[in-house]
C-alpha cells in the first residue's frame, strides 16, 4: 500500500475541501504532484532548507472523510521556510 500526496495551495478550506473529489487540478487549484516521491513535508523542508524539522509546526487537519482522502493544513513556519529555499536548490 503507498500513500498518493499532492501539496496544493487555496484560499480557504471550503476551496481545500473541493479538492477532495477529484484532486486539486481538478478544482484549479496550484499544486505539486507529488506521487511516485514522498516525504513527510516537514522533513522535505528540513532538508531543503538545512533547518531541524522541530522548528516546523504540526499540520492540522481541515477535513477527513475517515477512508482514504484527507486536507491538512500545513503551518505558517513550515510554508515561509520552503518559500525561502532558493531555487537552485529544489531543483537539486
Amino acid at each position: 500500500m503507498g500513500v498518493l500526496v499532492d501539496y496544493f495551495t487555496a484560499e480557504s478550506d471550503q476551496s481545500a475541501e473541493r479538492a477532495l473529489s477529484g484532486g486539486p487540478a481538478r478544482v484549479k487549484l496550484r499544486y505539486v504532484d507529488c506521487k511516485g516521491w514522498i516525504d513527510e513535508l516537514g522533513d522535505l523542508v528540513a532538508e531543503l532548507s538545512g533547518r531541524d524539522v522541530s522548528e516546523f509546526g504540526d499540520s492540522e487537519v481541515v477535513v477527513d472523510d475517515s477512508e482514504v482522502s484527507g486536507v491538512d493544513r500545513v503551518m505558517p513556519e513550515t510554508v515561509a521556510a520552503l518559500a525561502a529555499v532558493e531555487d537552485a536548490r529544489v531543483r537539486e
